[in-house]
Parts: C-alpha cells; sequence; structure tokens
C-alpha cells in the first residue's frame, strides 16, 4: 500500500520534469496535510494513478484517476465546502458544508485530464448513503490568463544547466 512512481528529469535548454505515480490502497488520512480543515478525519483506501509532465518546450499535462471503492469510509463535511459556490440549487450540499462533522460515505472518485494552458476538466463524484445523496460534478477549471498554469508549473531556471 501507499504511493510508487518515477520523476523525470532533463536538464538544459530543453527541461523537461515528469512525474508517474501510482497510488495502491493509500490511506486518505495521509493527505491531512493538504487542507487539515478539509480533510482531518476522513478515512478511505485510495487507489488510482497521477501524471504530471512539463517543461521548456512542453504545455504542462495532468492526468489523474483517483478513486475509493466500496465500502468507503468517512469524509470530513467541511471538504463540501469547495462545492457549494459550484452548486447554486444543491440545498443539501450546503447544509453538509455549514456542518464540521465526519459522516460516511460508500465510494468516491476524482478524474482530472487534459490541462491545457488555461483549462483542466474533471469529475468528482461520491455517494453518501446516510443522506440519500450521489453527487457528480463535470469540473471545468479556467483561468483568465492563458499562461498563469504554466508559470505556477515552471521551475526555476536552475534547472537549464
Amino acid at each position: 500500500p501507499g504511493l510508487r512512481g518515477l520523476i523525470y528529469v532533463q536538464r538544459g535548454p530543453r527541461w523537461r520534469l515528469a512525474l508517474e505515480a501510482d497510488v495502491e490502497r493509500m490511506e486518505l488520512s495521509a493527505l491531512v496535510w493538504i487542507s487539515p480543515r478539509h480533510l482531518r478525519g476522513s478515512t478511505g483506501e485510495l487507489t488510482g494513478t497521477v501524471r504530471v509532465a512539463f517543461g521548456a518546450q512542453q504545455a504542462p499535462e495532468l492526468d489523474c484517476a483517483l478513486r475509493i471503492d466500496e465500502p468507503g469510509g468517512l469524509v470530513q463535511t467541511k471538504v463540501f465546502e469547495w462545492l457549494a459556490p459550484y452548486l447554486p440549487t444543491a440545498e443539501e450540499i450546503r447544509r453538509l458544508a455549514a456542518r464540521s462533522e465526519l459522516i460516511g460515505y460508500r465510494r468516491a472518485s476524482l478524474e482530472l485530464h487534459g490541462l491545457r494552458d488555461d483549462r483542466l476538466k474533471g469529475l468528482f463524484r461520491i455517494d453518501i448513503p446516510s443522506y440519500n445523496l450521489i453527487v457528480n460534478l463535470n469540473l471545468e477549471i479556467k483561468v483568465d490568463d492563458e499562461t498563469a498554469v504554466q508559470r505556477w508549473l515552471s521551475l526555476p531556471e536552475a534547472l537549464n544547466y
């Protein structure tokens, strides 16, 4: 169980960095550091793949397919704060986001694909039986500046040696 993968580094004027990772039964609690407010107490075995690549002469790429299969686990209701602004008619999601408790879920998944200079597409799913709630959220994340993602992922010129 855990995370294993490869990191590729190409130096010089055509520098490139790529990460390919396989996630196998990694406990969701290991990711609490990302956002303690939203993930504290969360459980479940995460499985899937993550691939990130970028470089001097390459647009950034991201492909991510992560899932937690049955029996699922627990999730902090605060995690729904991330979703509430994008679901204006989903009153149940807003009520969940306002709480601070752990609730059970049966399965969940996150897919992110097609990172390009200004957009990322994805799909988030979670099944919460105690609320008779199944969330399927199609995502398209856009930034105003087409080079924002490239700048965010850029490495210091130190790689160019």
